[in-house]
């Protein structure tokens, strides 16, 4: 998803022919791909170690039905590298049980490809991926505020919208994965349609609000759901721990009046990679290649 995101931000600053246009990006879950191949255009196949069987059969039904196939991956010597030259190697392979460096790789080939597309080099600069890896490891003091205060919930809810909902995907997976605590990532407006009345005073809630893209907006949105969800009688507190989303930014504002504990989230990964490159000069031009018919 943040793969997909990312390069439909940049198709559409590059004003590249079909961006904007509905489909024109698309993330796919594999094993849907493979049920469903497409029949033209580019699939790209993300998988860190290169041998999911989902996204090595999506690969093979694409390519079979004449698509072009392109992976993310960490080395080409991976099973997924076998149907396709196109492979961005990104080099490292995940020792850890989080999967940090299998969770930021792709999205950090994603913004090599991006600012490949656009001609703006500076958009990958490793000097600028090191400060924002950084600026999120310097609160890692405010996200153990975060967690105490919700130790004691029953189950957590997620809140997110846009390009913050790859974010609160891996943050749900996350902590069900290492706190064996039932977590439901919910989209903002989705949120406000007949989820509530499950919520009470020991459900927790993380809302990740984050995309600069319609903030205010997403703001007000965002708001409304937690004051809908403080009316419900989930367990919010006048007391606001957050995370900000970068060294120097401000987070949005509590409306007057509010009753509630806002946490915002911001993932705290950082592989041993990060200052890396990753490795392909041939990506961008296929992409151009497939204007208006790309998939990921």
């Amino acid at each position: 998803m943040a793969f997909a995101a990312i390069v439909t931000d940049a198709i559409e600053r590059a004003g590249i022919r079909g961006s904007g246009q509905p489909g024109a990006v698309l993330a796919r879950q594999a094993f849907e791909a493979s049920l469903a191949p497409q029949r033209r255009g580019l699939i790209i196949g993300i998988s860190h170690e290169g041998g999911t069987s989902a996204t090595l059969a999506a690969l093979s039904a694409a390519a079979a039905r004449g698509a072009k196939v392109a992976a993310v991956t960490v080395s080409r010597a991976a099973p997924i590298g076998a149907p396709t030259a196109l492979v961005l190697e990104t080099a490292e392979i995940d020792r850890s049980w989080c999967h940090t460096i299998g969770y930021l790789s792709p999205i950090l080939a994603g913004v090599a490809v991006g600012a490949a597309l656009m001609g703006q080099s500076s958009d990958a600069d490793p000097s600028v991926v090191r400060s924002l890896l950084a600026g999120g490891l310097a609160q890692a003091g405010q996200a153990e505020v975060i967690a105490a205060a919700l130790a004691g919930c029953r189950e957590l809810i997620v809140v997110a919208s846009g390009a913050d909902l790859p974010a609160g995907r891996e943050l749900a997976l996350k902590v069900e994965e290492a706190a064996w605590l039932p977590t439901t990532l919910r989209d903002t407006e989705t949120f406000l349609h007949g989820h509530l009345p499950a919520m009470d005073a020991s459900t927790g809630l993380v809302l990740v609000l984050v995309d600069r893209a319609a903030r205010e907006a997403r703001s007000a949105r965002a708001q409304q759901a937690l004051a809908a969800a403080a009316g419900s009688g989930c367990g919010l507190r006048r007391s606001s721990p957050r995370i900000s989303t970068a060294p120097g930014r401000r987070s949005s504002p509590r409306p007057a009046g509010s009753s509630w504990r806002k946490h915002r989230h911001c993932p705290l990964r950082l592989p041993r990679s990060w200052g890396r490159p990753a490795r392909s000069s041939s990506w961008p031009s296929a992409l151009r290649g497939h204007e208006g018919r790309t998939r990921t």
